[in-house]
């Protein structure tokens, strides 16, 4: 979604008819980077990146599980009351998406639609 929007932004950017639906385009790209952000560390291109920036909600998850699974008895107390925090804000970090799809992304495909810009260009070539 955020890519679409995206390109949504760089082929109407010129389109004085468009200048507030590129402008909401990058604020729903901005909110939707947003709650991935919280949710995956999206800054981390390498190994070494991992110590520069913080760890994110399911690298979290992903290593508490880890834990579990590599462990012969039953999770502490302390595993479970950090699974369910990690869960409650997991959950609620996919409220919010969910909520901007079914939404603001919606609401913003419905004034697209409305705007009649054109979404082929007729350039004339060949397929």
């Amino acid at each position: 979604v955020k890519a679409q929007l995206e390109d949504f932004s760089r082929r109407f950017q010129a389109e004085p008819r468009a200048k507030e639906l590129v402008t909401e385009a990058g604020q729903l790209v901005s909110r939707l980077g947003e709650v991935e952000g919280r949710l995956y560390q999206t800054q981390a291109r390498t190994h070494e990146d991992n110590l520069n920036h913080p760890i994110q909600l399911n690298n979290k998850l992903a290593t508490l599980i880890g834990f579990v699974d590599a462990s012969e008895t039953q999770p502490t107390d302390q595993m479970q009351q950090a699974f369910e925090d990690l869960a409650t804000r997991v959950n609620a970090e996919l409220r919010t998406l969910n909520g901007l799809l079914d939404n603001d992304v919606r609401q913003f495909g419905e004034k697209v639609r409305k705007s009649n810009l054109p979404v082929f260009a007729s350039g004339g070539g060949d397929l």
